[in-house]
């Protein structure tokens, strides 16, 4: 950091946060001390992050109000941009709530001023949207100073953070914040009756353990009661704050000039209610726990993000903390850790990503997700996960002992923040795994408390040897569509179980193993026992939410869709951040029928974790398939937005403007993804593009770049086969779709159920002219998935090929009127009287 920028040299650093540094300095213009707020240097690039500090910059300037903290000017000079601010010596609000220093009259007086700066603010259209105690100081001389509009909007202006998105700190969002609905003046209303209950009890009216708990309470939860030692506080003061903290925006004040009107009346008349038998006069609890006081040391005004220092040298840990585990590495050539390295992998990264309910702003990217992607870098999970912080880590043995070696390391910078070597005897593995966890916890500087500690705990086995074994099950179980490596899994986790009767994961791993070997083969036996092996570990630790998940993905699996929510819902009530049980939640709602359910299942996910991109496109991806394409889009941009090196988001992105009939964007966005990776699938999709447009040969060419790599995925082929078919190369078109079907078959005896895979078998026989066939699969495909819009499309293109109009038109939709018109094949179809009737009334719905 430079010791000066232009006229102002820098005193000391005062604090920091996540959109912004804040530092002492002096004016040697004007000869005063002002506070400088700087855009961090890891966003400073970011052109919608700079675009958003300026907003800051005007909407405060705008305001000249006693009591809001005065902006005097924005500077850039070379990269660095900045603010510069009022500097205000006094305490912060929240510390002196919490230290009591403040008689009732001061509170009134207090309640006053913020209600006056707000309104203030409120007048010039800004909202706020970030009012909480720690936003507000209070000077030497007792002037109230409300501060950063780092989060603030000016009305009708552009949107800088994207719609449907939260903002804010949780405990004083209203409930339309936590939504994602648009917000307005009675937000910051809400957000201001929490400030009030907290300045007048030193609590909060909404708690809970962990930030969805919190949420929860918000949204449907009463106000936790005032008590009896909250006797003193005035009948009018509560009846404010009430009126703050209606649920709907309507039934609040709408305006904070009601409020200074109220507040100027008991201070004109000298009005104060009596204070006797006040505690039942609101719906409000009678338990709650005092606060502790977030801060330390001398408390500075304007914009001020407040932070506590670490135990690492400063700045070494970004405010989000985004992880991601890396393979383990092994040292030597010890041939029997590869098992334990790969299980021991898994486990580390299943423990890490534990502690994601206490945590804010911290996730793990899952094991699989990593697996399924091959990650092997810092460098690749973040482009593919959007994570900035990497654990990178090596096994080796050493006699009769064994050493797991760990970094943390900055994937934004490359550099190494923190690092241990942890050495336990070999035949205490279990070890490595808890004291690893440890470690971690420092580096990330995560509180190791009771609670902490005991959710790493969970599942532990008693027996150490026990554990070498279930590590080497987990290895094994990777392989999972090997029948061979399932049953090594089978074996490993029976002799886990052996010596160690009560190791609850033990069983949980077994029965992964029987349910991995059920998908395979479909024996209904393998079921039972995977069944009887997950309840089993559930009678041993009720409390562990994966197990918990995959009895409801069994019963998923098995069609009771019902048992399999009770499963999904236990599991989120043991961790509600945990995204898979999330996503089963959503499909087992989508399987029911329950649509609004499992839209609302998918948003609190992305909820619970903003900036993690696999609930986006769990979402964009529902919306794919049931047609509705401009949500999708906007998911799948949201995707593009969190994870920009990404190819596969591109790809996703393409696919939706595809289906929506933008073929201009949807192929600039596969030919944004091509650019950042030669994914196959993504040469598949552009092919799918030349397909459309007409242009055959090239898509063919394309559709067998796919098929280097891909050559088992019978959905090319069929498309390879249509290429051909449409440029005239009829023998080719028919050797490939005998391909197709084939291997389609085969996949189908996977999952004689899937109802994608019928409908293109169906599409193929009508290709090849096999009525019969073509018939029987769109009929089972239709049966299972009539609400699906790809399977529709299929059926239309197959009736039609076969001769049979009247049907092809009945599952037409106004969903894939676009497609339909944009395929080759139907041409004959959409000239067709009945489809352009239909077409109209389809308009005129609309």
């Amino acid at each position: 950091m430079s010791r000066s920028y232009l006229h102002y040299e820098i005193i000391e650093k005062l604090g920091e946060g996540g959109m912004g540094l804040v530092y002492l300095a002096k004016d040697t213009k004007l000869n005063r001390l002002v506070a400088l707020k700087f855009l961090p240097q890891r966003i400073s690039g970011d052109p919608v992050e700079r675009k958003r500090f300026k907003l800051e910059a005007s909407a405060a300037a705008a305001l000249s109000h006693p009591n809001v903290a005065q902006v005097y000017a924005i500077e850039e000079t070379g990269d660095e941009i900045f603010i510069a601010m009022e500097y205000v010596k006094g305490d912060v609000l929240n510390d002196l709530s919490a230290n009591e220093k403040l008689s009732i009259k001061q509170k009134e007086r207090i309640a006053l001023q913020i209600a006056e700066g707000l309104k203030a603010a409120h007048d010039h259209d800004i909202i706020h949207r970030d009012i909480k105690s720690g936003n507000i100081m209070v000077s030497d001389t007792g002037l109230v100073k409300v501060m950063d509009f780092g989060l603030a909007r000016v009305r009708g202006a552009e949107h800088i953070t994207k719609p449907g998105s939260t903002v804010g700190t949780t405990s004083y969002m209203a409930p339309e914040q936590i939504t994602g609905d648009e917000c307005d003046i009675r937000s910051d209303i809400w957000s201001y009756g929490i400030v009030l209950y907290e300045l007048f009890t030193n609590a909060k009216p909404f708690q809970g353990a962990y930030e969805p708990a919190i949420m929860y309470a918000i949204m449907e939860e009463e106000p936790q009661p005032f008590v009896e030692s909250d006797s003193n506080i005035p009948d009018y003061m509560r009846h404010i704050i009430q009126r703050c903290l209606e649920k709907k925006p309507a039934d609040r004040y709408q305006s904070l000039q009601e409020v200074v009107d109220q507040l100027t009346a008991q201070k004109v008349s000298g009005m104060r209610s009596t204070t006797a038998n006040r505690s039942s006069s609101l719906p409000f609890s009678t338990k709650r726990n005092a606060l502790a006081s977030l801060l330390a040391g001398v408390i500075i005004a304007g914009f001020l993000f407040y932070w506590q220092k670490s135990s690492l040298p400063e700045n070494m840990l970004p405010d989000k903390k985004y992880l991601a585990v890396l393979p383990i590495e092994i040292i030597g050539d010890n041939p029997g850790l590869r098992a334990i390295s790969e299980g021991l992998s898994e486990t580390f990264s299943f423990r890490l990503s534990a502690l994601e309910k206490f945590e804010n702003s911290y996730w793990v990217a899952p094991a699989s997700e990593m697996r399924r992607e091959n990650i092997k870098s810092a460098t690749q999970a973040k482009k593919l996960f959007g994570i900035n912080l990497a654990v990178v880590s090596s096994i080796q043995s050493l006699n009769d002992s064994t050493r797991f070696s760990l970094e943390l390391v900055d994937a934004d910078k490359m550099r190494r923040i923190g690092s241990d070597q942890i050495i336990v005897p070999s035949s205490n593995l279990a070890q490595l795994e808890v004291r690893g966890v440890n470690a971690m916890l420092k580096m990330l500087n995560i509180n190791i408390s009771d609670i902490v500690r005991s959710t790493m705990d969970k599942g532990a086995p008693e027996v150490p040897d026990a554990y070498e074994y279930y590590l080497k099950g987990i290895a094994a179980l990777q392989d999972n569509t090997s029948l061979d490596s399932l049953a090594t899994a089978e074996n490993l986790f029976g002799q886990a179980i052996k010596l160690d009767p009560q190791f609850a994961l033990a069983y949980a791993g077994l029965g992964e193993s029987y349910w991995q070997t059920y998908q395979s083969n479909k024996d209904i036996a393998f079921l039972e026992k995977a069944e009887k092996e997950m309840n089993t570990s559930v009678k041993l630790n009720e409390n562990l939410a994966q197990v918990q998940t995959s009895l409801g993905l069994l019963k998923t699996t098995a069609g009771k869709y019902d048992e399999a929510i009770h499963y999904f819902n236990r599991a989120l009530a043991i961790d509600p951040k945990y995204t898979p049980a999330h996503r089963g939640l959503a499909v087992a709602y989508e399987n029911i029928g329950e649509e609004e359910k499992a839209i609302s299942t998918y948003k609190y996910a992305i909820a619970l974790k903003p900036d993690y991109w696999e609930s986006y496109k769990d979402l964009g991806s529902h919306y794919l398939q049931k047609g509705k394409f401009s949500l999708a889009i906007e998911q799948f941009q949201k995707v593009t937005h969190i994870t920009p090196a990404n190819g596969s988001a591109y790809s996703n992105l393409g696919v939706a403007y595809y289906y929506d009939g933008q073929m201009d964007q949807a192929r600039d966005m596969f030919e944004r993804s091509l650019a950042l990776e030669k994914n196959p699938l993504t040469a598949n999709n552009l092919a799918g593009i030349y397909y459309w447009q007409g242009d055959y040969e090239k898509a063919a060419e394309m559709y067998l770049i796919a098929l280097n790599e891909f050559s088992d995925r019978y959905e090319i082929w069929g498309n390879l086969a249509a290429a051909y078919d449409l440029s005239n190369q009829r023998a080719k078109a028919k050797k490939y779709y005998q391909t197709a079907i084939s291997k389609a078959e085969k996949q189908l005896q996977i999952n004689p159920t899937d109802a994608h895979v019928l409908a293109d078998l169906g599409a193929y026989y009508s290709d090849l002219g096999n009525r019969q066939l073509a018939l029987q699969y769109i009929s089972k495909a239709l049966g299972m998935g009539n609400d699906d819009i790809m399977i529709r499309q299929r059926a239309v293109a197959a009736y039609e090929k076969l001769g049979l109009r009247d049907m092809a038109l009945e599952w037409v939709t106004p969903a894939m009127i676009n497609d339909l018109e944009m395929q080759p094949e139907l041409q004959k179809l959409i000239k067709d009287p009945r489809y352009i009737s239909l077409k109209t009334s389809f308009a005129t719905q609309q």
